[in-house]
């Protein structure tokens, strides 16, 4: 008997919060989250998908090339073999992404997050990622030929056998000492 009144007690303030509209949705951005299909007919139109919420979608092999991804939210994205070559990714997360053979020729990626990233074999040559977080990403056998590491976290980046001709300003990376696989 009192649990019923309770549970009638709970249902009547929920009532009350619905009609009053204090009732919180869904978590923030949530409501935002763009579908592969929705992403893929930006792709073909604008390339326009700043600031938008791409977390966890799986993109393998998708054709990004000149995306504009400023502060997009790519975190645990799949993003294998995708091209994104000349993509804006300022500020964007890709925490956790895999990005393994991914391409990003020149590509600018300053200031983004890519802490625990999977960049195995991805192709950076001339990329910018000036002020990145690359704590803990894994950049084995990628190629990051002129690309500029400037301000960039390096704490416990894996470049093991990694291409490194010409990168620029590695010696104002951030936490140098704790990466792994540096000449």
């Amino acid at each position: 008997m009192r649990l019923a009144s309770s549970a009638r007690a709970v249902l009547a303030a929920i009532a009350v919060l619905v009609s009053a509209d204090l009732v919180v949705g869904p978590a923030p951005g949530a409501e935002d989250a763009l579908t592969v299909e929705q992403v893929k007919r930006i792709l073909s139109t604008t390339k326009d998908l700043r600031g938008r919420n791409l977390r966890g979608l799986d993109l393998t092999r998708a054709d990004m090339q000149g995306a504009q991804l400023i502060e997009a939210d790519l975190g645990g994205a799949v993003l294998v073999e995708t091209d994104l070559a000349g993509a804006d990714l300022r500020r964007a997360n890709l925490g956790g992404a895999d990005l393994a053979r991914a391409t990003l020729r020149g590509a600018d990626l300053g200031e983004a997050n890519l802490a625990g990233a999977d960049l195995r074999g991805a192709v950076l040559p001339r990329a910018a990622l000036r002020r990145a977080n690359l704590a803990g990403a894994n950049l084995r056998n990628a190629v990051l030929d002129g690309a500029d590491l400037e301000g960039a976290n390096l704490a416990g980046a894996d470049f093991a056998n990694a291409q490194l001709k010409g990168v620029r300003n590695l010696d104002k990376a951030k936490n140098l000492e704790q990466a792994r696989g540096l000449p």
